[in-house]
């Protein structure tokens, strides 16, 4: 077979499949086109998540009529005029391949005047085709509207999510890129109703606790190493086991994998919302490794990692800047069918919550493994000093005796002349665990909320696809002018001293998992590792009452004899053991 030149429009689709993925794509690079010809306001305007229509407007300088034909041309560009200028590129874009990729797969209209002519043109085309060039009397700046995407390649249309998934996505970009550019004011518009607005004050922290909310307090932090600089915000969610990084690069929005490497290089907990932003030498960055612009190079990496490592390590040693302990007295009095212990172990809620259960400190715990199936099973112990199976289930039985807390914080027990040591930690770790196994899910009470919460816009919108299973699991939720509020939640005196929106933000994240068959387990196995959290320390002074109430809902447990993660709840010492050890046997 001979080699021969592909036709036009065939290479040209191919190019756009490199740069235009989804809507969201478009948004991108449009995007950082209006921010690269200085726009002071940029609006976009989405149907059907960008899917049927997408309109990006912005004030910036514009293009003159007689460029609008070569603006499609490819590699054509303002922006680069020598193989100098690659060395240092301080521009978002610079391939000129952007705007001939949109009009290859899609009904494309640019509408523009710049800044030094009277008049300005519009130029449309249909599938990389010219339909029309022409004068029009416009403001000046630019308006580029992008139809029916993919019209002319089905077989890519059909990879597209739905209008909601698009949507998040241009939403989640143009968040970021509002908080680079927070001199900048952004606005998007779905089915005529605006979903962000950013005012372009220049207040980035105002518009990230927008955004992020302010629960738990939003951190902030600059370090820097050479000619190197990191800034970073940080919202902690400590025990949350995942990190949420929106990394820049010279305000650049870039694959946040290096980051997320160097952040949690020190070893500690980096669970929570990070926004990091790099400054470089434009000279020490490449960003001419993929159509995309999403990945960078580094001249020196060495330097590159050190000050992202140091951003985290300055954030983790200074740790009073924050607090998510709530810890108080134990109570000591017992209330209607509840035990002592089950009601004085549980962390108090939040003041939004109508009623208030006296506090312990939490404790942090492993993830519960997730089980192959979605029923909570009983777990395999492996090597664990417990009893065999045929004894496992039988709790000590005959009279008991309380003796004390050792120093170490373990509790001593004296049962038919038989010594318990009994692990409290790990023994409120089997009592919150099998609650959760019991309980189940959406089947329980609701807890109001004395006021109600507005949700900030990012959490409000991954709340919105799963409001139906989010009301079956106990939240409630209200809508006003502000937009989404919670109203109340799932009334788990085990959880109550998660803050509403931790506990609304970690259940998000369960049903999101991709797997729709798995999300409910998935919720049952957070909130359980949620409950775990909240176990008394080995180190928390227990009065007898206490101690003898834990013993009571550890021996009410089906498999009391190890926490869930194997360790051990008790050691025993029987009346047998002590006569041979001490030679009266």
């Amino acid at each position: 077979m001979r080699i021969e030149r592909l036709p036009h429009d065939v290479a040209m689709r191919i190019a756009a499949g490199e740069v235009v993925e989804r809507p969201v794509s478009v948004v991108k690079e449009l995007l950082e086109n209006a921010l690269d010809a200085d726009s002071r306001r940029i609006s976009i305007f989405l149907s059907q998540g960008g899917k049927s229509s997408l309109v990006v407007e912005d004030d910036g300088r514009g293009i003159a009529f007689d460029d609008l034909p070569l603006a499609l041309e490819r590699h054509a560009t303002s922006k680069l005029s020598s193989l100098e200028d690659m060395e240092a590129i301080a521009t978002l874009g610079f391939r000129g391949e952007a705007l001939p990729s949109l009009a290859a797969v899609s009904r494309f209209e640019i509408r523009s005047r710049s800044v030094d002519d009277a008049r300005g043109g519009v130029l449309r085309v249909e599938g990389g085709q010219p339909l029309l060039h022409a004068p029009l009397d416009l403001p000046r700046g630019t308006r580029v509207q992008v139809d029916d995407l993919f019209f002319n390649l089905p077989a890519r249309r059909k990879f597209l999510k739905s209008a909601s998934a698009e949507l998040r996505r241009i939403l989640s970009l143009v968040q970021a890129y509002a908080l680079a550019y927070a001199d900048r004011a952004f606005l998007v518009q779905s089915e005529g109703r605006t979903v962000f607005l950013s005012p372009g004050d220049g207040d980035v922290a105002a518009l990230l606790r927008s955004l992020w909310g302010d629960d738990p307090p939003l951190r902030h932090l600059d370090v820097s190493v050479e000619s190197f600089h990191a800034l970073g915000w940080w919202q902690p969610a400590p025990g949350r086991g995942k990190s949420d990084v929106t990394a820049f690069v010279n305000r650049r929005r870039v694959q946040e994998g290096l980051f997320r490497a160097a952040l949690a290089s020190p070893g500690g907990d980096i669970s929570g919302q990070w926004l990091v932003f790099l400054e470089t030498p434009l000279d020490e960055v490449d960003v001419n490794i993929h159509p995309a612009k999403t990945e960078v190079r580094f001249r020196k990496s060495g330097p590159v990692f050190e000050v992202l490592r140091r951003l985290a390590m300055a954030f983790l040693e200074r740790p009073q800047s924050f607090s998510l302990d709530r810890k108080g007295p134990p109570g000591a009095q017992e209330r209607g069918g509840e035990s002592l212990f089950s009601r004085v172990a549980q962390p108090r809620l939040l003041p939004f919550l109508a009623t208030a259960p006296t506090p312990a400190s939490s404790t942090g715990c492993d993830a519960l493994s997730t089980p192959s199936s979605p029923t909570p099973p009983r777990e395999s112990f492996g090597e664990s000093p417990v009893p065999s199976a045929g004894e496992e289930d039988v709790a000590p039985t005959g009279e008991r005796r309380y003796l004390g807390q050792l120093q170490s914080g373990y509790l001593l027990f004296e049962v038919d002349g038989d010594l318990f040591l009994v692990d409290p930690h790990a023994s409120h770790e089997r009592i919150h665990f099998e609650r959760f196994s019991e309980r189940g899910l959406g089947a329980g009470e609701i807890q109001p909320l004395t006021m109600t919460l507005p949700l900030a816009p990012t959490l409000a919108q991954r709340v919105e696809p799963f409001l139906e299973a989010l009301e079956t699991l106990g939240f409630r939720f209200e809508r006003g002018e502000g937009g989404l509020a919670l109203a109340a939640l799932p009334a788990l005196p085990d959880l109550a001293g998660l803050g509403p929106e931790e506990l609304l933000r970690g259940t998000v994240a369960s049903l999101e998992e991709p797997r729709e068959e798995e999300r409910f387990w998935s919720v049952w196995r957070r909130w359980a590792t949620l409950a775990c959290k909240a176990s008394v320390k080995l180190t928390t002074v227990l009065e007898p009452l206490e101690a003898e109430a834990l013993w009571d809902d550890l021996f009410r447990c089906r498999r009391p004899w190890a926490c869930p993660h194997g360790r051990p709840t008790t050691l025993t010492l029987s009346a047998r053991q002590m006569g041979r050890h001490f030679g009266r046997e």
